[in-house]
């Protein structure tokens, strides 16, 4: 980032150093694209410019128990501190099985959570995160959630399980030919 003070450029000179050289003097230089021609607007992205990017989620696989700490609560969900820079979501309903009329009343901003990474988007670079899915039984990170964090690495591992289980089912039948009911349509 590059602290510049407001104002216009003068003509032919680049008031930003950010690669699309933007005519505008910015208070901190953020990711700028050129003014949409319709809109008449520069778009900033201070994410880009941090380097959200695939290397930041490199070290998470699907299926990985990791750490978080609560840094936002939302009506739809929780949003989790996983340290390097990483942000994760915990949808409501992917906190467990049981229904949850509010996340406010289940979690707190600060709680240390034990999740479970459910898929990652690298391109944006979301990561979706389940305690539901480390449950022992459904309900218990709503009526025991130390129990829930005790037995996490076991339940990702049957969880993983079944993952490779279901991508071995589904390459046996790709490899045998075994037509799916789709196939015919097209």
């Amino acid at each position: 980032m590059f602290i510049r003070r407001l104002g216009r450029a003068n003509a032919g000179t680049p008031a930003c150093t950010c690669l699309h050289s933007c005519p505008l003097y910015c208070c901190i230089c953020l990711d700028c694209s050129m003014p949409s021609q319709d809109k008449e607007r520069l778009v900033f992205s201070n994410k880009r410019v941090a380097g959200t990017s695939s290397t930041d989620l490199a070290g998470y696989k699907i299926g990985d128990v990791v750490e978080g700490t609560v840094q936002s609560m939302r009506p739809y969900g929780a949003f989790l501190d996983l340290g390097n820079g990483t942000v994760g979501l915990l949808h409501v309903s992917q906190i467990s099985h049981d229904r949850i009329v509010s996340v406010d009343k289940i979690l707190r901003e600060g709680d240390r959570l034990k999740v479970m990474v459910l898929s990652m988007d690298q391109q944006r670079g979301r990561v979706t995160l389940s305690t539901k899915k480390l449950e022992p039984t459904p309900g218990d990170m709503l009526r025991s959630p130390q129990l829930v964090y005790e037995k996490a690495e076991e339940m990702a591992e049957a969880f993983r399980k079944r993952v490779d289980a279901a991508e071995m089912n589904a390459r046996a039948q790709n490899e045998m030919g075994a037509a799916s009911p789709f196939d015919a349509a097209f």
